[in-house]
């Protein structure tokens, strides 16, 4: 069937922590075939204040404010979601308890549309599949500790970062594409062991300070990877052609701060270095088929 939850701009006596048009005090599930059309004229469209978890059905959601919140977390076995939200459009919040404040999405469809970020999360975010067309003025999948990825297609229309993790970035499978974003990638620790992550704006990857960038990196296209690189690395496996450009501090050579790229077992492989600011101290490059012609030293 179709159904459809509206509410209205304001609430009267009314318990100050509910903010949804749907609201519960504890876990919220959803499932069946039919269609749920929320419009959250208050503030949030659905709210959960321990899990909220989808295994199927259709939902055309818009919000106010949040589009789906999960305090502890939102888990998507399946469905189709078309949000436009106000504020963030999937969340989960709980930034206190351990093992709490986590999105999981094994599978769906979902347009998104973010005044501010498309998939956060106080904790970690999990793609395991899906399709995903996601358009948000802040960064269109973040969260304050790790991003993993492997699998799923991802177009990506960011005002900032299209993925970012403030601790750490796996991807393991996926396309990802990037139509626009300040940043592609930003994380301390980035690790691309498959999938397919083009270039943005010339702007790949940002790292934090003392990060690192690792992993196969055969899917990986020309782009910049910028910031300082202080303690860490960036180091792989090439099995095609592999541009890197590297702007910024890259310092610490003892610590491995560019162990190299080498070419594929198959020798098709070319590494192709761009490289400003300093490099190293003893300007030492492990990668014997980089380009140094512009080091910028």
């Amino acid at each position: 069937g179709n159904n459809t939850i509206i509410d209205g701009e304001t609430y009267d006596n009314y318990d100050e922590d509910v903010t949804g048009a749907i609201y519960s005090k504890a876990d919220l599930s959803f499932t069946g075939a039919g269609t749920l059309n929320v419009i959250a004229n208050y503030a949030d469209a659905i709210v959960g204040k321990d899990d909220v978890k989808f295994s199927s059905g259709s939902y055309d959601i818009t919000a106010t404010d949040d589009g789906i919140r999960g305090k502890d977390s939102v888990y998507i076995v399946g469905g189709d979601f078309t949000i436009d939200a106000g504020a963030d459009a999937i969340k989960s919040t709980n930034d206190i308890d351990v093992g709490k404040g986590f999105v999981l999405i094994e599978q769906g469809n979902f347009n998104l549309t973010a005044t501010a970020k498309g998939i956060k999360a106080t904790r970690d975010v999990v793609l395991q599949g899906g399709n995903y067309s996601i358009s948000s003025t802040d960064d269109s999948i973040h969260s304050d500790h790790y991003i993993g990825i492997s699998g799923g297609t991802y177009n990506i229309d960011a005002g900032d970062d299209a993925i970012h993790a403030n601790s750490e970035l796996i991807i393991d499978g996926g396309n990802i594409n990037i139509a626009k974003a300040y940043e592609g990638l930003e994380a301390q620790v980035i690790t691309i062991n498959d999938g397919v992550v083009p270039e943005v704006n010339d702007r790949l990857v940002q790292l934090s300070s003392s990060g690192s960038l690792g992993g196969q990196l055969h899917s990986i296209a020309v782009g910049i990877v910028e910031g300082a690189v202080g303690d860490g690395h960036i180091a792989g496996s090439a099995d095609r052609t592999l541009a890197v450009a590297i702007e910024g501090a890259v310092a610490n050579h003892d610590g491995g701060a560019f162990v190299g790229i080498p070419p594929g077992s198959d020798g098709g492989g070319v590494v192709l270095g761009h490289f400003e600011g300093n490099v190293f101290a003893d300007d030492s490059l492990v990668a014997p088929q980089a380009d140094r012609r512009r080091t910028g030293l």
